[in-house]
């Protein structure tokens, strides 16, 4: 219907206008800021798109992390707040694409105590991946001048959990959107537009 699955999401996101960051947490994870000029950024993707410059790209890791975890019997729901043990997680399993572009990264676990469980596990996961998102919207941030004035959350690891703790980490809101295929609804909303002959930012405002 349009171009892929990513840009097809962000429309879905409502997130195809300056200012606005979106993160699509599928078994990888892309995320982005939208910016009204040309910029660039270490380690970023710069993509213009419909007169929005894009600065982000895709990670080699996202919401599969949660389905290994399951797969070695580490199973618990979102933990709560709060982190009375800190737990940090490198997420870098198979290496990693946006910002590091180096397959030989490998991942690591800092601070393992006998005290840490199921629910340490999942949150050091899962922050661990909010980290490396926060390290993409930095940089993007810093090449446009510009704060993120939310970040649009979509995709599988979209849990209200998970959107919390991106929040926490990145400073930033994080909007959770109703529709569980945002790709699908962009899809939609590029079909329409073109029906009726409007351009994909307008059906954004």
């Amino acid at each position: 219907a349009m171009a892929h699955d990513t840009w097809a999401a962000v429309l879905g996101l409502g997130a195809l206008r300056a200012g606005s960051a979106y993160c699509i947490s599928g078994t990888t994870e892309v995320l982005g800021l939208l910016h009204d000029a040309p910029a660039s950024a270490p380690g970023l993707l710069t993509v213009d798109w419909d007169g929005l410059w894009q600065l982000g790209g895709p990670s080699q890791h996202g919401a599969d992390l949660l389905a290994w975890l399951a797969a070695m019997g580490v199973v618990a729901e979102d933990p709560p707040p709060g982190d009375p043990l800190p737990l940090l997680f490198l997420p870098t399993l198979a290496g990693e694409r946006v910002p590091h572009w180096d397959a030989a990264l490998r991942g690591a676990v800092r601070g393992l105590t006998r005290e840490h469980g199921a629910a340490a596990m999942r949150r050091a996961v899962m922050q661990g991946v909010a980290l490396n998102n926060r390290t993409v919207l930095d940089r993007a941030e810093a090449a446009t001048g510009r704060l993120a004035e939310e970040v649009r959350l979509g995709g599988g690891g979209a849990t209200p959990g998970w959107a919390q703790l991106r929040a926490d980490v990145l400073g930033r809101p994080v909007v959770l959107t109703e529709g569980r295929e945002p790709g699908l609804l962009g899809g939609a909303v590029a079909g329409f537009a073109a029906l009726e002959g409007e351009s994909l930012r307008a059906m954004q405002a």
